[in-house]
């Protein structure tokens, strides 16, 4: 039986970090598209109020360029921003750090569940540790895949909050 309970901690960890990965990819994905996003705004309004101050006059070459290169510019930064599709992006990184949350609260409850109990109950511990595997791999399917730096950061930060919270816990009775 400890051996599924091992493995349940080392599956504990690991979509710990997948999910933090996926709040962590949700966010820059999220401030890519805010990066995009605002300088859009800014020159399509600077254009639109520059064409229409200059309706009654004939503006100098200097001021068409200006224009012209801002209207490029917002134009360039629009099709950056729907090509890209951070905010897509940044939803999908959200929903399966969600779910991952889900799931990881429901392997804690798996744990506490069958921690200590005796080898008769072993097969159904391992039948419904099965279905958590297989719930995750489906996840894992769905899910938007995560840039290995993004992993390595969720990892050391995983590893960094477990060490800090390992000096709190109580010590297991042997």
């Amino acid at each position: 039986m400890d051996d599924i309970i091992e493995k349940a901690h080392q599956y504990f960890r690991t979509y710990s970090i997948v999910g933090r990965a996926h709040y962590i990819a949700w966010e820059t994905a999220a401030r890519k598209n805010k990066w995009l996003g605002i300088p859009v705004v800014i020159t399509t309004t600077i254009v639109g109020t520059a064409i229409f101050g200059t309706l009654q006059e004939s503006p100098g070459v200097a001021w068409k360029i200006v224009a012209g290169l801002l209207s490029l510019s917002a134009a360039v930064l629009s099709t950056l921003q729907t090509t890209l599709k951070y905010s897509e992006i940044a939803e999908k990184h959200k929903t399966a750090g969600a779910k991952y949350a889900a799931m990881r609260r429901g392997l804690d409850i798996f744990i506490l569940k069958h921690r200590g109990e005796s080898k008769e109950k072993r097969q159904v511990a391992l039948q419904e540790f099965e279905e958590i595997a297989t719930k995750f791999a489906e996840l894992a399917e769905e899910s938007p895949s995560i840039p290995d730096k993004v992993y390595d950061r969720a990892a050391h930060e995983f590893d960094k909050e477990d060490n800090r919270l390992a000096t709190f816990a109580p010590k297991e009775d042997a």
